[in-house]
């Protein structure tokens, strides 16, 4: 190099032009060398883009698995994993809608702000929705002395909410364009209403025939379930007749109840219930008793009996737990 230089010194050049020529091909080296930072914009490696990372869980701070988590602004999304936690890179920089879906759970969403080559972890709880199963509705006809026959319809349902059930507000059945709400049963262990036939449009049982049922649950972020659509099976208008003892008679040394039953096509069982006067609360009930003849049983606590008077009746019970009861028949243990 030293040698080129000199030979153009030689031939009458002038320093100016040589030191421009060395200036330039230094400086032409310098403005092509590449640009290796990924956050500069004139970098190869610039990548207008950023990572997300976090997880999703229940109101209750349990992870969530296989949720979706969709971000809007690069048409990808992330599946959480059995915690719950989920990652997304090369998501996108700026503004965007995060979206988090699970079955199960009310879906919610999120507004971000994402710069380039930024992690940014976030922690998403959803609301686990009311869970309804095992949702019927059953008859009853109670044939009584006085003010006569009553037809009312009990409607249950098993709610539970994942959150835990002080996380759980109200449920109701529909029906048609009405609603009744349904209150917990201890002793039950479940939701119910009491459908009374007087509060039907036409102010009889028979107007359920056919008509939709669906059991609603919301709790308190007003998260709102629907269950399945139910139907009434059946009513039954037939009762069994009590033959012995009634009337007021007697009884003494034992106590056998009869009665003449029904004509019915469809499989049912008895059940007979036996009262103290005045008290609504059975004394005794004996249940799923095969109808066949001699369509009889006798009281096994008899002894027991103090004196005073009673009633019994005996009830038809089909497989769906539909049931017609007797109108009471009354007797005196002396």
């Amino acid at each position: 190099m030293k040698l080129k230089i000199r030979r153009a010194l030689s031939f009458g050049g002038t320093w100016i032009p040589i030191l421009a020529l060395v200036l330039s091909f230094y400086s032409g080296c310098s403005l092509d060398a590449p640009h290796d930072n990924p956050l500069d914009p004139l970098s190869p490696k610039f990548e207008n883009a950023g990572t997300i990372q976090g997880r999703v869980l229940s109101l209750g701070s349990s992870g969530i698995a296989n949720a979706v988590v969709s971000f809007t602004t690069s048409g990808i999304a992330a599946i959480t994993d059995n915690n719950g936690n989920f990652s997304a890179e090369h998501v996108s920089a700026g503004t965007m809608l995060i979206t988090v879906t699970k079955d199960g759970f009310l879906p919610d969403s999120i507004s971000l702000q994402l710069a380039a080559g930024q992690t940014t972890s976030l922690e998403i709880h959803l609301d686990a929705l009311p869970q309804i199963s095992g949702q019927q509705i059953i008859t009853k006809k109670t044939d009584q002395w006085w003010p006569g026959p009553t037809y009312s319809a009990v409607v249950t349902a098993n709610i539970t909410d994942p959150d835990g059930q002080t996380d759980f507000d109200t449920a109701f059945v529909t029906v048609d364009s009405l609603q009744f709400g349904m209150t917990y049963s201890n002793s039950d262990k479940n939701f119910q209403t009491t459908i009374l036939a007087d509060s039907l449009p036409t102010g009889n049982l028979q107007w359920l025939i056919g008509k939709t049922l669906t059991v609603f649950a919301k709790d308190k972020e007003r998260a709102l379930t629907q269950g399945n659509d139910f139907y009434v099976s059946r009513i039954i208008e037939a009762t069994a007749i009590p033959t012995s003892p009634t009337t007021q008679d007697t009884v003494r040394d034992s106590l056998y109840f009869q009665w003449n039953p029904p004509s019915l096509t469809f499989p049912y069982t008895f059940t007979i219930n036996l009262y103290m006067l005045n008290s609504g609360t059975p004394l005794w009930t004996e249940s799923n008793i095969v109808p066949a003849p001699p369509f009889a049983f006798t009281f096994p606590g008899f002894t027991t009996l103090q004196p005073g008077s009673y009633y019994w009746t005996v009830a038809v019970i089909d497989e769906f737990g539909n049931s017609a009861r007797s109108k009471e028949a009354s007797f005196i243990v002396p």
